[in-house]
């Protein structure tokens, strides 16, 4: 299930917090419990351009392998809407994974350029 709450701030601000858990299988078919919290604060600049930070957390339980991996970091991205269906997103994410194992721990930044294409549906 999915639960968002996004609120308008003055100077054009607004928040969106957001929290969403999901039930599914991993590879081998065992059942995984994924719950993140979201925390935005985004910018509007005219209608077609928006500049976000963000911070989210997640707990990944794998029921089948016993063990629990917490997800953490943040986000700086602009976007840009080039037409009704195409929009062009730059982000800078920083995050960290600590969980029962050792071996799956890390520490991580990322730079992305993205073009999205979301055609209308009729």
């Amino acid at each position: 299930g999915v639960a968002e709450l996004r609120l308008a701030l003055p100077g054009g601000f607004v928040s969106t917090l957001g929290v969403e858990q999901l039930l599914s299988a991993n590879i081998e078919g065992g059942k995984v419990l994924e719950t993140d919290a979201r925390v935005v604060l985004e910018r509007y600049f005219g209608r077609r351009t928006g500049v976000a930070i963000a911070f989210f957390g997640t707990r990944y339980d794998d029921a089948m392998l016993g063990s629990v991996d917490l997800f953490g970091g943040g986000e700086a991205r602009v976007r840009h809407q080039l037409t009704r269906a195409t929009q062009i997103l730059v982000r800078y994410r920083d995050w960290t994974n600590g969980g029962a194992s050792g071996a799956d721990d890390f520490s991580q930044n990322r730079a992305t350029l993205e073009l999205r294409f979301s055609p209308s549906v009729l």
